[in-house]
């Protein structure tokens, strides 16, 4: 005996387990809702220079829009992160040229020598650097040894 020969078989609909809308604020007053979108995140990988992928993510999101979706579909950014990165490290590098300016100005003040002042001021951005290089190096050496170690196993 089989359900289809006590009852009428068919497909239903399926369960819809989420919803994600959008409201686009054109004009003050005017709301434009799309209430049923499409949702993608693109994830940074961890050491990964942020400025590169985001060209590359634009420059992937113009050709799949003019080349490959089909007209009408588009793929629209909703939160996009380039500014923040430009912003930040414009703002890093505008606080590390004040704060070397402000160190050379004191120190000539109190030494009274302005070699003296210019040597220890350069050692603000080659401690930054040394920084950098072992954050790299460390890194680097992390991976060295993950990798070495999985194949010890």
């Amino acid at each position: 005996m089989r359900v289809s020969d006590i009852a009428a078989v068919q497909q239903g609909p399926k369960v819809r387990l989420g919803q994600l809308g959008k409201a686009i604020h054109e004009e003050p007053g005017k709301v434009m809702d799309d209430p049923d979108v499409v949702s993608g995140i693109v994830l940074l990988r961890k050491g990964a220079d942020a400025d590169n992928v985001l060209t590359a993510l634009h420059e992937k999101v113009d050709f799949l829009n003019n080349h490959f979706l089909p007209p009408g579909v588009t793929i629209v950014p909703h939160l996009d992160r380039s500014d923040l990165v430009h912003l930040t490290t414009h703002t890093v590098l505008h606080n590390l040229t004040e704060g070397i300016l402000l160190v050379s100005v004191i120190l000539f003040i109190f030494l009274g020598n302005i070699r003296g002042a210019l040597i220890v001021t350069l050692t603000i951005p080659f401690s930054l650097l040394f920084a950098s290089l072992c954050r790299i190096c460390a890194t680097s050496r992390q991976i060295c040894f993950r990798w070495a170690h999985s194949i010890s196993e």
